[in-house]
């Protein structure tokens, strides 16, 4: 696929989107957590996710679901599940997880 790009100051130029790195690449995730839909927990993880860079949520309080947006992986899974835990809430992640946000430890699951 090719998209044609107004890139100021300079003039219209084609890019290749499946090839480029120009594009920026957001990072999505969903995360089901019970009681989320509580006022005073959507307050606190208000408070808690505002200390993660480059990050963007909502909480949809009908279901308990937050989806999250990253522009860049500021934070891994171990560091959301304890954001969400330290609220006293179950975090289950809904989906393939994005590969940024594995956990960076050295260890490996080991395979049976």
């Amino acid at each position: 696929m090719r998209l044609w790009l107004a890139l100021f100051p300079f003039p219209w130029r084609e890019v290749d989107v499946e090839s480029s790195s120009f594009l920026p690449q957001m990072i999505e995730i969903e995360i089901y957590a019970a009681g989320v839909r509580d006022l005073e927990k959507v307050l606190e993880l208000d408070h808690q996710l505002q200390a993660i860079p480059t990050l963007r949520y909502k909480v949809d309080g009908n279901h308990d679901i937050v989806y999250l947006e990253f522009d860049e992986p500021t934070a891994t899974l171990d560091d959301l599940r304890r954001v969400f835990r330290r609220l006293g809430l179950e975090p289950r992640f809904v989906g393939p997880i994005p590969p940024e946000l594995q956990s960076k430890s050295k260890t490996q699951p080991l395979g049976a």
